[in-house]
């Protein structure tokens, strides 16, 4: 942090479609399940229970997908740490700055997968307030945006969470 230049960490992402493809995706998964319980009970003979079966799967499905998209909506797509404030940066443009002092705990979440030892993805929350604010997933906190944290007083809290592949 010299010279007041602020520090920037960049998720992997900053679409504003990212959410919806998401979104997507989770819908058309969720057709899998239906179409294996409407054939098979087909097979056995039981169509109007697979028909209504089929029916409860879409928008159970549906309403995940929407919460994931709500959800993505508040995620925080940049980190910009400068002068005593962390400020978050939406997909839409959109800005929310924290003074630091205000600012409880920066946590960082490692997801680390079987196959190898370095983090895949990171996400960032920050808790200030009353608030919880997340980031998408992104790239392992700089040796600078380190610095720059511990400058600005700010607790971090580093966990890992492994994942199989």
């Amino acid at each position: 942090m010299n010279n007041g230049e602020p520090v920037v960490w960049f998720a992997t992402s900053d679409d504003r479609g990212y959410a919806w493809r998401r979104g997507g995706q989770l819908m058309i998964v969720s057709l899998v399940p239906a179409v294996l319980i409407f054939c098979g009970s087909g097979l056995a003979g039981e169509l109007l229970p697979a028909f209504w079966l089929s029916l409860l799967l879409a928008p159970v499905a549906g309403a995940y997908a929407l919460a994931v998209v709500v959800a993505d909506r508040r995620a925080a797509v940049e980190v910009r740490v400068a002068g005593g404030a962390i400020t978050l940066v939406r997909p839409d443009g959109g800005t929310t700055t924290y003074q630091a002092r205000d600012v409880r705990r920066f946590e960082v979440i490692r997801t680390v997968y079987s196959g190898g030892g370095t983090p895949d993805v990171a996400r960032l929350r920050l808790h200030a307030g009353g608030r919880v604010e997340r980031t998408r997933p992104g790239p392992d906190l700089s040796p600078e945006l380190r610095r720059a944290l511990t400058v600005a007083e700010v607790d971090l809290l580093v966990s890992v969470k492994h994942r199989e592949e």
